[in-house]
């Protein structure tokens, strides 16, 4: 198999990963006026696969971050900006706690979107996660052209 063709088959099922974390919003991230999560998101924190964090406003959806998971407590850290005992993080780990909130206070509402797949291996895992984000970055870029990706590097 060549190159292109590696790169035509990830590109089309990121697409199709993307379509996918679009149209199934169930996982609303949202905040009490104390800051605490609503919901219950115990099954998400110990999600293996990839993640996105997805904006509506409008009847209109955007990717705004895709990420990758392997029970690791990221999912935990970037929404409730805590570890698993419920201490506060480190000051120098990065999350997206301060994203979600800030668009929320822009009128967005933010869910959280789960894609797995049994046959994930590591590189597997990494290269649709790269491939997810690419598409992620045009898709919000149309959707929501003055909305910045919350992906920093690929």
């Amino acid at each position: 198999m060549s190159i292109q063709s590696i790169n035509l088959l990830s590109d089309n099922l990121a697409q199709s990963i993307l379509d996918a974390m679009l149209s199934v919003c169930d996982l609303e991230v949202s905040y009490d006026t104390d800051g605490a999560l609503i919901g219950d998101f115990e099954h998400a924190f110990n999600h293996v696969g990839l993640y996105g964090f997805i904006l509506e406003k409008e009847s209109k959806r955007g990717v705004a971050y895709i990420g990758k998971t392997e029970k690791d407590n990221r999912l935990r850290q970037h929404i409730t900006e805590k570890n698993k005992d419920g201490t506060p993080l480190k000051e120098s780990v990065s999350t997206k706690h301060k994203e979600i909130k800030k668009a929320i206070s822009a009128g967005y509402k933010v869910y959280l979107s789960l894609y797995s797949n049994n046959d994930f291996n590591k590189s597997s895992l990494s290269c649709m996660e790269i491939s997810c984000i690419q598409n992620g970055i045009d898709q919000l870029a149309k959707v929501f052209p003055d909305v910045t990706t919350w992906n920093r590097r690929i």
